[in-house]
């Protein structure tokens, strides 16, 4: 999904959450938007969500015969990269991974097969570990 208002509806009508699932939001532009506030536990992983931080890339990110939108570009590496430094100067983060990483066993291809071949490489350049 690229359209704040569609996430918004899924997650706050659909799944009936109190708030956007996730912290942060990284539009295919790499405009950075702030979902639920930081302060509060978000609602992106399923019954492990404490101790974490939500980042949504909005987009499809997996190859179909389709669409042709799937790729990763440059500038939502950027402000991800940007997301990442900011947020460590905060948190004492450990761990990155994908949604599937975290829900081995649900099925999930989320955030999709051209972010998650970028994962290794900022585990290794942020110091982070796999969950």
């Amino acid at each position: 999904m690229k359209d704040l208002k569609e996430i918004e509806y899924h997650h706050m009508v659909k799944n009936r959450y109190d708030d956007v699932g996730c912290h942060f939001l990284i539009h295919p532009t790499g405009t950075i938007y702030e979902g639920r506030e930081i302060v509060y536990k978000g609602s992106h992983v399923q019954n492990a969500n404490s101790g974490k931080i939500g980042i949504l890339m909005m987009g499809d990110f997996d190859h179909q015969w389709w669409d042709i939108d799937d790729d990763l570009s440059n500038t939502n590496l950027n402000a991800l990269n940007k997301l990442i430094t900011t947020l460590q100067t905060f948190f004492p983060i450990r761990y990155l991974g994908g949604h599937k990483e975290y829900l081995p066993n649900q099925g999930y291809s989320c955030p999709g097969s051209e972010i998650m071949a970028k994962i290794d490489g900022l585990r290794g350049k942020y110091g982070f570990v796999k969950p």
